[in-house]
């Protein structure tokens, strides 16, 4: 199913997506999410740590130090180059 943008929320108004109150889907769950440091893997992560789940954020930045004290002790930070095969 395809997403609109629009969700019911738990009061039950039609809102954005970014309204709604987080339901705790990812309640015990981990999530490992790379690029971290910025952008959509950061709203991800962020994304995340709303529904309840635990993160490793990597990053090769070091912005991934940022992203764990904006999100709280949900959030480990792992500096990490993923591009590199070993």
């Amino acid at each position: 199913m395809a997403s609109t943008g629009i969700a019911e929320c738990s009061s039950g108004d039609a809102t954005t997506e970014r309204e709604c109150v987080n339901d705790g889907s990812s309640r015990g769950k981990v999530a490992v999410i790379t690029g971290a440091g910025s952008g959509m893997a950061k709203a991800s992560t962020m994304a995340f740590v709303r529904e309840g789940a635990k993160v490793l954020a990597a990053d090769i930045s070091g912005a991934e130090q940022d992203t764990a004290a904006e999100a709280g002790d949900a959030v480990v930070p792992f500096h990490a180059d993923v591009s590199v095969e070993s």
